[in-house]
């Protein structure tokens, strides 16, 4: 899947990491895949046209003045293989901002996942996702690394204001993760 993301702040991107590192201190996490940076997604899609998809995002950055989001905790999205999240508040600015980017590069899309569609879009910074992780031993307890996780992440203090600057367009090329980033206010 390729996507258009945010990729985070010098600080939050910091402070990502490290958290990163104490679960897998602290919850025996594996490592994280060596090309995940810190973000979080504002499109995703089997592919897209780019040469259609890239001037859009270089057009949207140059009309794109940096804003701030605020955390607003952790999150948690169920299922088999759980994702433990920093939740971002969904505010007028954002979701507008996000309704008019989905609007906009969504006709360069094949296949776009309903997940960030509009209506269901959940703005989130991952922390805890089996799918991050290089390789998970064949003995994992995905069930106890994740109560371990929130455990630890409710005792930390993240009131973030993170500051919006970029989109970075993904795409996956041989198995790697391939980033293009463009910054708000840029010519190109």
């Amino acid at each position: 899947m390729d996507g258009v993301v945010t990729l985070l702040d010098p600080i939050h991107t910091q402070k990502t990491l490290v958290l990163w590192q104490e679960l897998k201190n602290h919850c025996s996490v594996p490592e994280i895949k060596n090309h995940l940076e810190p973000h979080f997604t504002w499109h995703v899609a089997e592919g897209y046209v780019g040469e259609k998809l890239i001037p859009a995002l270089q057009e949207i950055c140059q009309q794109t003045k940096p804003f701030c989001v605020r955390s607003s905790g952790i999150g948690v999205f169920p299922g088999q293989k759980p994702v433990i999240h920093i939740s971002l508040m969904k505010d007028r600015k954002l979701l507008d901002f996000h309704e008019e980017l989905w609007c906009t590069i969504n006709e360069f899309a094949h296949t776009p996942s309903p997940l960030y569609a509009p209506e269901n879009w959940v703005p989130h910074i991952t922390i805890f996702f089996e799918e991050i992780y290089n390789q998970v031993p064949p003995d994992w307890n995905g069930q106890a690394a994740s109560q371990c996780a929130i455990k630890y992440l409710l005792n930390q203090q993240i009131d973030w204001e993170i500051q919006v600057e970029n989109f970075a367009y993904g795409c996956m090329d041989n198995d790697e993760m391939r980033l293009s980033t463009y910054r708000f206010g840029s010519q190109a």
